[in-house]
């Protein structure tokens, strides 16, 4: 977040600073077991979760839940004799298993112990935080992604879908849409919003992401969300009022340009994507990005480049699966419907629309501007 400072000098003149500070909150960390009979311990910095889980192939599942800002991870339990395991359903689950990844090039599973024991005492102590993704699809077959800020600490400039930490008390649905609105000023209230999200899948990742750009700082577990709404992208569009304390662009992704990107294709994208860029003032613009850059997929030897993530490209893959499926859901993964309901900003309080099942609300349209083209 950025917070101005005001100074008066003794000639009584007046300057104005903008200056970017880290917001207090309390860190929601992971805690693990691999037996289902021993207690939950803290997941150690630097250790390979999925190494830990004995995870070694696309199909490797945990459970997962959140209680009093630690995620908690074991196994799914072991099926009765002669039965088969209920990975993704069943009323009765008291928690469901999801599937677990983390790239080829994860750092915690390519660093040496002694790489690791060198690491500061401040790093090491930190543990695994949390993260949580919604990927929200419009009624139009398009996801939201928006490019990190050039100034984040963590991945910054890269392409992603809202998200961010969790903060105390909530729960892993209203921390993702929280971030949706601080982000892209779009709500889903706490109250209905965690019945209408699902949790499409779980990802390890550690900053910075290759050890070649250096040694780790962070380490998270990604939970990647999914939510639909009856809107369009283009009336969602209307609506948008970008944070650029956090992002400095989004685009609409289509579903072929999905399949492209994850996939890949003899086929090229041969139209540039419509971007929305808003600068430091907070004024919104239209621009068009290049669509090879989503094609991009390791960060250049010591320094990041514009890309979709490795973790952005493994929820698509997910969402892609579901969306052949022909949105198939089951047990506990389905959540509920959603409704995007009345947010207050500022002074402003003004209902838009109301359509089908989920109701959409902003304070006032965001402002457009003549078009800056970036390629």
């Amino acid at each position: 977040m950025f917070i101005s400072v005001v100074v008066q000098n003794g000639d009584g003149r007046v300057w104005v600073s903008n200056m970017s500070v880290a917001p207090a909150y309390t860190r929601t960390v992971v805690h693990v077991r691999k037996d289902r009979r021993e207690p939950f311990q803290p997941a150690e910095f630097g250790l390979c979760l999925l190494d830990y889980f004995d995870i070694y192939d696309d199909f490797g599942r945990v459970e997962c839940y959140i209680n009093d800002n630690i995620v908690y991870l074991q196994p799914p339990p072991s099926p009765p004799q002669g039965r088969h395991t209920h990975t993704s359903g069943g009323q009765d689950d008291q928690h469901m298993a999801f599937r677990f990844q983390h790239p080829p090039f994860c750092v915690a599973h390519k660093i040496k112990a002694d790489e690791k024991a060198a690491l500061p005492p401040e790093i090491l102590g930190r543990g695994v935080d949390v993260g949580v993704c919604i990927i929200l699809e419009t009624a139009d077959d398009r996801l939201l992604m928006t490019r990190r800020a050039p100034h984040m600490r963590t991945f910054p400039g890269v392409w992603v879908p809202p998200g961010g930490h969790v903060e105390e008390g909530e729960t892993l649905e209203t921390a993702g849409l929280r971030e949706v609105l601080e982000e892209t000023g779009l709500l889903v209230s706490p109250e209905e919003g965690e019945a209408g999200c699902r949790m499409l899948g779980l990802w390890e990742s550690l900053y910075p992401p290759v050890l070649y750009m250096g040694k780790p700082k962070r380490h998270h577990l990604v939970v990647y969300l999914h939510l639909q709404v009856s809107l369009t992208s283009y009336e969602l569009q209307q609506r948008l009022k970008l944070d650029s304390s956090e992002v400095d662009a989004c685009l609409w992704l289509t579903k072929e340009m999905a399949e492209l990107v994850v996939f890949g294709s003899s086929r090229r994208a041969s139209q540039d994507i419509p971007i929305t860029l808003i600068n430091r003032e907070g004024e919104q613009s239209m621009g068009i990005l290049n669509p090879k850059t989503l094609t991009k997929k390791m960060p250049e030897p010591g320094f990041e480049v514009e890309r979709l993530t490795t973790g952005t490209r493994y929820a698509l893959k997910l969402w892609l699966q579901q969306h052949y499926m022909g949105g198939r859901q089951s047990g506990r993964q389905l959540l509920g419907q959603t409704r995007i309901n009345q947010v207050k900003m500022g002074r402003h309080e003004s209902p838009l629309y109301t359509q089908g099942q989920h109701r959409l609300y902003t304070s006032e349209p965001a402002t457009t501007h003549p078009t800056n083209t970036h390629h």
